[in-house]
């Protein structure tokens, strides 16, 4: 969304004639659209989710959160209150560790909501 403050209207006009995907780390609110798919990577301390009409989240998960289970209940509360509507949410463990990979997946069963998720940008080497 930083980039493209000032310039939704274009990101309307494309939503018109293609499927636009967006990310945004929830910082700033999104105008709602019709044919956008808006996907929120909310970051620490605040996790914040501005933006109140989203279809996805991923939430990078290191072991250091997942080593103090409260704090770790807590933002995936805090995360699910803030994105009522969301469709898909994602724990992605942060440059895909393995540990943390295995670890999430024993969570899952307490977090019904959450899947594992990747971070294929950093799988790809895409910058």
């Amino acid at each position: 969304m930083l980039q493209l403050q000032g310039r939704w209207q274009m990101v309307q006009e494309l939503a018109h004639t293609r499927e636009v995907f967006i990310e945004t780390n929830g910082t700033i609110d999104v105008p709602v659209s019709v044919g956008v798919w808006v996907t929120c990577a909310p970051k620490p301390p605040k996790y914040e989710i501005k933006p109140r009409w989203i279809q996805e989240v991923k939430l990078v998960v290191t072991e250091e959160l997942l080593g103090n289970i409260d704090e770790f209940t807590r933002i995936l509360q805090k995360v699910e209150y803030d994105s009522l509507g969301c469709s898909y949410y994602y724990l992605q463990p942060c440059d895909n560790d393995l540990e943390v990979a295995k670890h999430i997946v024993e969570a899952l069963p307490y977090f019904p909501r959450w899947r594992l998720g990747l971070q294929l940008h950093k799988l790809l080497d895409v910058r």
